[in-house]
């Protein structure tokens, strides 16, 4: 199976897991980046592991 690029909005935050405002606030603070395709938002999966990445090493 090829894994994707980025995923959907609603399936970043069921993989981080966090609601729609917290993701909307980590993208404001430049933790992850906003892709748009018309008007869907995507998030890349590379930033998604690097912020679950850095959560584990700050526990």
């Amino acid at each position: 199976m090829i894994e994707p690029f980025s995923v959907e909005f609603n399936e970043a935050c069921r993989l981080i897991p966090c609601g729609r405002s917290t993701l909307y606030d980590l993208i404001a603070k430049k933790k992850l980046r906003l892709l748009k395709l018309g008007r869907k938002s995507m998030i890349p999966i590379e930033d998604i592991r690097a912020f679950v990445d850095s959560l584990k090493t700050a526990a």
